[in-house]
């Protein structure tokens, strides 16, 4: 398996923490130090800028560097997105240049020092295996969700894998589920989570409904969000979120558990071929007598169940009461359904739905 550079948790302090590494910090301003790094970029070229991706360590020992040159070498790797650089001691500096010192502290620019005997690539290997730790975690966490949600595994095993965490002593979680490939921004932009992925999906739980909502609805991407519950209830919250993207799939937009009550929201759910016999007996049947004898059969249907009374489709369609119930006679003359009575009334509701969304 491999890392994803995307995908990383490790920052220039636990780099800095390693002690295999034997990494010593120069300078760096505050704060700096809790950068996330995604990669090792090592490089003895004066200008590395075009190379460099962002949330790189620059990593050189300065050779192509010479005096009075550090100060574009580290304005070009802050500009370019570079999260620090790590001099490499002993080849060609024994000390760290006074220069270089300067210019990282002008330009803000996190400085470490390794000694000869550390390699960069060892620097290197350290985040790959680091990040390969947090995709394998995310898959695992993943797989959990959807055994909980399903009702086959216990919520306490879910629980377990939020401590030591962000999650660890909430009492009050909500997920939220996302396609597939999301998983790097998540973490970014929601500290307060924990993320799961699976092969479709996405899954984050958090504390932070607002935080959560509010980072759906910024995305702009697909998204369905469940209740938030006691943390022992999260299964429940899982599957409500997966239902809820898949509804919002189809409707295009951000969707939390209020739609799931919702005829519409039901109805997404529903695969398209069942929907489809509703249109074929109860639409197609109306539409070909419309054809032969312009009837307005279809037109009498939408106007009773939007309104919902013969009285009423009667004066909003300057109809005679008797014209719109020898209508609604014909409509169940040809399809075996009274739109008058509640049940067939309801099936009328659905055929008309999944006609207008092309079930049929």
């Amino acid at each position: 398996m491999l890392a994803d550079p995307s995908i990383s948790d490790v920052t220039l302090a636990d780099v800095l923490g390693e002690p295999i590494l034997k990494t010593k910090l120069v300078c760096a301003p505050e704060g700096a130090l809790a950068s996330m790094v995604s990669r090792v970029h090592a490089s003895e070229l004066l200008h590395p800028g075009p190379y460099i991706r962002g949330g790189e360590l620059m990593c050189t020992e300065g050779t192509m560097i010479g005096a009075g040159e550090w100060s574009v070498f580290v304005k070009e790797i802050g500009a370019a997105g570079a999260v620090g650089l790590c001099l490499g001691l002993g080849e060609v500096h024994r000390d760290t240049p006074p220069e270089l010192i300067e210019a990282c502290r002008e330009y803000g620019m996190p400085l470490l020092t390794i000694p000869r005997h550390v390699r960069f690539l060892d620097i290197g290997e350290y985040i790959s295996a680091r990040q390969q730790e947090i995709v394998q975690r995310m898959e695992r966490l993943g797989q959990l969700c959807d055994l909980v949600s399903s009702g086959a595994a216990n919520a306490r095993l879910l629980l377990e894998q939020l401590s030591p965490g962000p999650l660890a002593s909430s009492s009050q979680l909500t997920a939220a589920v996302w396609p597939a490939g999301m998983a790097s921004l998540i973490i970014r932009l929601l500290p307060r989570s924990v993320v799961g992925t699976g092969k479709t999906e996405t899954i984050a739980i958090s504390d932070d409904i607002s935080a959560l909502v509010h980072l759906a609805h910024e995305l702009g991407a697909r998204c369905g969000y469940g209740s938030t519950v006691d943390r022992n209830q999260i299964g429940r919250s899982i599957a409500e979120a997966k239902a809820c993207l898949r509804i919002s799939t189809a409707r295009g937009e951000v969707t939390g558990p209020r739609f799931l009550t919702s005829l519409e929201g039901l109805l997404l759910q529903v695969p398209p071929p069942t929907l489809s016999q509703f249109v074929t007996q109860l639409i197609a049947p109306l539409q070909q007598r419309d054809n032969r004898r312009h009837s307005e059969l279809m037109q009498t249907l939408r106007a009773y169940l939007n309104l919902g009374s013969i009285e009423a489709v009667s004066k909003s369609g300057y109809l005679h009461p008797n014209t719109v119930r020898n209508r609604l006679r014909a409509i169940q003359n040809e399809t075996g359904r009274d739109p008058l009575t509640y049940e067939d009334r309801i099936a009328f509701e659905i055929a008309v739905w999944a006609h207008d969304h092309n079930a049929g």
